[in-house]
């Protein structure tokens, strides 16, 4: 929920008053290292900057992914538009984004089942750069958010000099949450996310409460394989500074996985100022 962006392309901008940066730094089952393969345990990067372009009624954004898989590596920076469509206080969106994809398999990192696998024999790697694109519509309120969105949509292809290695799949990503009141100054915001490549499916839910928009706590479950603890803390008396950390405890495949995984998170928002504006003064004689 808090990357929604990097999802979906049609989330850029909806803030109208300011520029807003992310970055993340993810590392997976921390401590894992498998006796068979030197690839070690998945780690993530990730950068993204939405800004609003209220001339165009819409917004742009940029993100850029690192993502480290064993013997995988993948890059990614792409371009987001989005059009917003505001009726009352809700925003409808469409997105579009367009950007590149780069693929790295090391070959070395791999175990082979079959020592004459033509793969083996070539002792090399792949490495493709390929463009890729993505849609989305996303509808904002107060109290409501949908997104639905999909990437890869071009399926590209990866090949080694004897045939394909792996192809990106499209995948479909619908979010959905909303704010509940409860009392003065605390907010709480349930929230769900479904991802698939219409093969397999992921689910995830998690119950933020957030409190006078400055501290933030709660939970996420991730089916039944993931157990995640949330919190985090605006930094500036403005609120544009944002520190955020995610402690995942693996529930399900222990043997297979190391017990924790961590996250953290920083955003800003430009344009924000640090500074409290001066009180208003009323008087009967001049009142504009």
């Amino acid at each position: 929920m808090f990357n929604q962006a990097f999802y979906n392309p049609a989330a850029v901008g909806l803030d109208s008053r300011s520029i807003d940066a992310r970055a993340l730094y993810r590392t997976q089952w921390l401590g894992y290292d498998a006796d068979f393969s030197s690839g070690g345990a998945p780690t993530s990067q990730l950068l993204t900057v939405g800004l609003p372009l209220a001339k165009m009624n819409g917004g742009i954004g940029l993100s850029f992914l690192n993502d480290n898989l064993g013997a995988v590596n993948n890059q990614e920076i792409q371009l987001s538009f989005a059009y917003h469509i505001s009726f009352g206080n809700s925003t409808l969106s469409l997105g579009a984004r367009g950007g590149l994809f780069h693929y790295y398999l090391d070959y070395k990192k791999l175990t082979f089942v079959d020592d004459n696998d033509v793969i083996n024999r070539e002792n090399g790697s792949v490495s493709e750069l390929v463009p890729d694109f993505a849609a989305g519509i996303y509808f904002d309120s107060p109290s409501l958010f949908l997104s639905a969105s999909m990437n890869h949509l071009q399926q590209s292809t990866f090949s080694s000099g004897d045939g394909n290695i792996m192809t990106l799949r499209r995948h479909l990503t619908v979010m959905g949450g909303t704010n509940i009141d409860l009392v003065e100054g605390v907010t709480i915001q349930p929230s769900v996310i479904m991802k698939s490549d219409f093969n397999a499916y992921s689910f995830e839910g998690s119950v933020l409460a957030i409190i006078n928009n400055s501290f933030y706590g709660g939970v996420n479950m991730r089916e039944v394989e993931a157990l995640t603890i949330l919190a985090g803390a605006n930094l500036t008396k403005s609120k544009n500074l944002t520190l955020g950390y995610a402690f995942d405890l693996t529930l399900q495949n222990k043997s297979a996985k190391s017990a924790t995984s961590h996250e953290l998170m920083l955003s800003y928002r430009f344009g924000m100022s640090d500074k409290t504006p001066p009180n208003t003064v009323r008087t009967p004689r001049f009142r504009f």
